[in-house]
């Protein structure tokens, strides 16, 4: 009985809906009850509403928003400036290697010609 059959998928949901049905009977007045209550809370919390806060909270409260977006503000730029100038350092550093590397490499070719130097004099006597 495969289910790609569509006699046999509206069977099964035939029978799929029967069983929540059945289910949803036997929980009915639990289902009305948890209903109310949502309904009384909703109508509860729309009866107060904005209109219970006072200007003071009101201020208050557009004070302190004001002073969070600031500060996520600062953090931001200070982080783009910080990324900015570990960059700039991360350039210099890899400039001062390079050269450095170039330097040591001039120092090994100047000491193995030196070496070269001193061990043709020293073979030579």
């Amino acid at each position: 009985m495969p289910l790609t059959d569509p006699a046999t998928a509206a069977q099964v949901k035939v029978l799929a809906q029967q069983a929540a049905d059945i289910a949803l009977a036997s929980r009915s007045e639990e289902i009305a009850n948890l209903t109310r209550a949502v309904q009384q809370m909703a109508g509860a919390s729309n009866s107060e509403g904005v209109s219970g806060i006072s200007p003071l909270m009101k201020a208050i409260g557009g004070i302190g928003s004001a002073l969070v977006v600031s500060a996520l503000l600062w953090v931001a730029s200070s982080v783009t400036a910080m990324q900015e100038t570990l960059a700039r350092i991360d350039e210099r550093q890899k400039a001062a290697t390079e050269a450095q590397d170039s330097r040591f490499a001039d120092y090994d070719r100047r000491i193995s010609r030196l070496e070269r130097h001193h061990s043709l004099e020293g073979s030579g006597s």
